[in-house]
């Protein structure tokens, strides 16, 4: 039985009854915005938008998605009803991925953790592809629904959750992909070039920050 718990509410997690902190937490802790997202902060500021409620209105969107993924993943039917108008886009671009590429899901929403190194997150997929492309290989994917793919933030999780799942006794897999879906119904994959070593160095940096803040109070 596993110690790791999870709390969907606040998206943390605990380890042997103590808090561990998360890739996505540790990751936007340390890497400063790009320069598209602080553009884009501007240009709502302009236009009397708070970016914060979009921002928060984008990601209840992703998870939709994601809910709808794990449910394609598990060979369950999707119906668009139970879905907003929104996510209908995206959903076809999970269908198409998986109508091209034939994934056969190892796992689909896994939660996973290094004790070594002490952090947690969730993955995604981890599949095995049985046509397409990638016949025969095996990936860990991130799902994205968001209109870039930002490689300092997003190619380092990846590395993490698959650092964490060989701790936990799971195979390497062949390569790490981010499957980019989009509201016009089409799907992008993009190969994760990073080593566990650039997430690694993120990690330090985020004890670093911690470590400072304790010494301040």
């Amino acid at each position: 039985m596993t110690e790791l718990q999870f709390d969907a509410e606040s998206h943390t997690y605990k380890l042997h009854a103590e808090d561990i902190p998360n890739v996505t937490t540790i990751i936007g802790t340390v890497v400063p915005p790009s320069e598209g997202l602080v553009r884009w902060k501007v240009r709502c500021a302009h236009q009397g938008i708070d970016p914060e409620e979009r921002r928060n209105a984008a990601a209840i969107l992703g998870t939709q998605v994601h809910l709808a993924f794990a449910d394609l993943a598990a060979g369950n039917e999707v119906d668009p009803f139970d879905y907003p108008e929104e996510a209908s886009g995206f959903i076809t671009g999970c269908r198409r991925f998986i109508d091209t590429h034939g994934p056969q899901f190892l796992a689909s929403e896994r939660k996973t953790y290094s004790e070594e190194h002490w952090y947690a997150g969730t993955l995604d997929a981890h599949v095995a592809f049985t046509r397409g492309a990638f016949k025969g290989m095996t990936a860990r994917i991130d799902l994205k629904t968001g209109k870039r793919i930002y490689k300092e933030s997003h190619f380092p999780q990846l590395l993490a959750y698959e650092q964490a799942d060989i701790e936990r006794g799971y195979d390497p897999s062949d390569m790490r992909l981010i499957l980019k879906v989009m509201p016009t119904g089409n799907f992008s994959l993009v190969r994760v070039t990073d080593t566990f070593w650039d997430f690694k160095v993120l990690l330090d940096h985020y004890r670093s920050v911690k470590a400072r803040e304790a010494r301040a109070k």
